[in-house]
């Protein structure tokens, strides 16, 4: 006889496992042992040692088990259907959290869902309660999908068809194995939950509890990878789980508020919800799912959550996806009272964004963002239009950006200046805080690194003195005049003179080092950055460099004069 049946014939006669669990576990150690052991104990007359010793087996098979179909997997599968469900489904629970394999991760799905399905309605929600950090932790192994990789094209590849409707960004990903293996287990993932969905419309007792419960693990699905995959790859998919969340009848806005029915405790991952909300406002899935009539601005406020967490991220496809989210929820202009902005997350959506167009390293999303910006603060009526500008003139410390927000500023007073009503906040002493912030230069200022919000504010001040005569004053400019020399022409004009005499200097020995013999010339200048070494500056790149600056400074000074004779006619 085969020395694996004399073992389990002595098992059922002596009732020891010991013997008999040392014997299976040196088997199935080496390369066929598995395949073996199963074929002896999936014998018809040694089911009892099943039924009987399961746990056991179940801890020494499991880390056995190929990731493909094989006799180990038919062993595994009747061995649950032998034992007590609950106790199976803590063994395969506990085998799971412990596995490194994560193919086989997601094919033990099929048989533990067997086995969920044959618990109370109660032991069912905790089970899925289990199950749902589990795949998650799984899923967030293929977290790396769908980022940008090195090459120089990447921040301005596209992608084309659905892609380029919802905005993603095409960047280059892993190898198609990863990609298969990670749609492989989304899959099996959207498969495993499919039956509980069905049973919760079928039940009267727990259903509330169960239908939260199937919310929240699809929700959790929608994470990575699925957020940040390829449209062409995600779309089967997130129509399966969109599908399978409304036939949970949990109300599409207590989804996207986060108020979850039944156990009080938390909700899905931000980022899950995040994507099922541009999944049902971006691209339209099961949008029947929303109520019929509801407000627009509303919705706007919902959604500011959920593009605060799409936003935070540094994925390209996830940023841009926020962005889209943001746009399509946009009330018209003009509309938004300025009271709403006591909720801090309407400024914080400006900051994000703000963020967006200074670290982005890709241009088509820092011009969105850029976009974007200026149409979420034309939401807002004047007042809150103002609040916006001041927030961001205090918290923004990017020079370009600066100079953005100043241009835009200045269009709005040119805007109350022509419509004449006295009652704009960008008019009369309500202004004057904002003109404080924007007409300074502080002693550490770096006029060339600031050159455009100092050129702004020069602009803005030489459109005020023009555009409001001395005798309307409605900007208040004529009455600060003195204010403004003191703290910002003068101030200027000495740093001016400062770094132009030092950029003379340095223009003067750069000429001087090109004139001498080639031995005897300034080495050329290298720069290393994070261990690569940057292109050479030869002295000839930083001569022109050099009187670059200059003229930006020449351009600084041309506009400055102008101002300076303008603020003359106030004394």
């Amino acid at each position: 006889n085969n020395p694996m049946e004399k073992l389990c014939d002595e098992y059922l006669t002596s009732g020891d496992s010991a013997i008999l669990l040392v014997a299976i576990s040196e088997r199935i150690s080496n390369s066929d042992g598995l395949e073996d052991v199963s074929n002896v104990l999936l014998l018809d007359k040694y089911q009892p040692v099943l039924a009987q010793l399961g746990w056991d087996l179940i801890s020494l098979v499991i880390p056995r088990l190929p990731p493909t179909e094989s006799r180990g997997w038919e062993l595994l599968r009747t061995t649950t259907t032998l034992c007590s469900p609950k106790e199976m489904c803590l063994a395969l629970l506990e085998q799971m959290s412990q596995l490194d394999n994560i193919a086989v991760f997601f094919k033990m799905m099929k048989p533990l869902q067997a086995v969920v399905l044959k618990l109370r309605t109660v032991s069912v929600v905790s089970a899925l309660k289990e199950v749902a950090p589990l795949v998650s932790a799984a899923l967030r192994g293929f977290e790396g999908l769908g980022r940008p990789t090195d090459n120089a094209h990447g921040e301005e590849a596209g992608e084309s068809g659905d892609e380029e409707r919802s905005g993603d960004v095409e960047v280059s990903t892993r190898g198609t194995l990863d990609d298969d293996l990670a749609c492989n287990g989304l899959l099996l993932s959207v498969e495993f939950v499919a039956p509980f969905v069905d049973l919760s419309k079928s039940l009267t007792e727990h259903k509330t509890l169960l239908q939260s419960q199937c919310s929240k693990f699809l929700l959790s699905i929608m994470d990575y990878p699925l957020i940040s995959m390829k449209h062409k790859m995600a779309a089967p998919i997130c129509t399966q789980i969109m599908c399978h969340v409304v036939r949970c009848r949990v109300g599409a806005l207590q989804l996207l508020q986060g108020e979850w029915p039944g156990d009080g405790e938390g909700g899905p991952p931000a980022l899950g919800v995040a994507f099922f909300a541009y999944l049902l406002l971006v691209d339209y899935m099961e949008q029947s799912y929303l109520p019929m009539i509801i407000r627009k601005d509303y919705l706007l406020h919902v959604v500011l959550t959920h593009f605060k967490t799409l936003l935070q991220r540094s994925e390209s496809r996830v940023m841009s996806k926020g962005l889209a989210l943001l746009n399509a929820t946009l009330v018209p202009a003009h509309s938004l009272n300025s009271n709403v902005l006591d909720d801090p997350r309407y400024v914080e959506t400006t900051e994000l964004l703000c963020r967006v167009m200074v670290n982005c390293p890709h241009k088509t999303l820092r011009e969105r963002s850029m976009k974007m910006l200026l149409d979420f603060i034309n939401l807002f009526d004047a007042p809150g239009r103002y609040k916006l500008y001041r927030s961001l003139c205090h918290s923004v410390k990017h020079s370009g950006l600066l100079g953005l927000l100043i241009f835009h500023i200045k269009n709005e007073v040119d805007v109350a200046l022509r419509c004449g009503g006295m009652d704009s906040p960008f008019l009369g002493h309500s202004l004057v805080p904002l003109l404080d912030t924007t007409f300074i230069v502080r002693d550490d200022e770096d006029l060339l690194t600031d050159s455009d919000r100092i050129m702004g504010a020069l602009n803005f001040l030489r459109f005020l003195l023009i555009r409001d005569k001395p005798g309307s004053n409605h900007t208040t400019v004529w009455t600060q005049a003195s204010s403004l020399v003191r703290r910002f022409t003068d101030p200027l004009r000495r740093a001016l003179y400062t770094i132009k005499m030092h950029a003379r200097e340095e223009i003067a020995k750069s000429e001087q080092g090109l004139m001498m013999e080639p031995a005897a010339a300034a080495p050329v200048l290298t720069v290393e950055v994070s261990g690569e070494v940057l292109p050479e500056v030869s002295p000839k790149d930083e001569l022109q460099a050099l009187h670059s600056a200059l003229q930006r400074l020449d351009m600084i000074e041309c506009v400055l004069v102008r101002v300076e004779e303008l603020l003359e006619t106030a004394k």
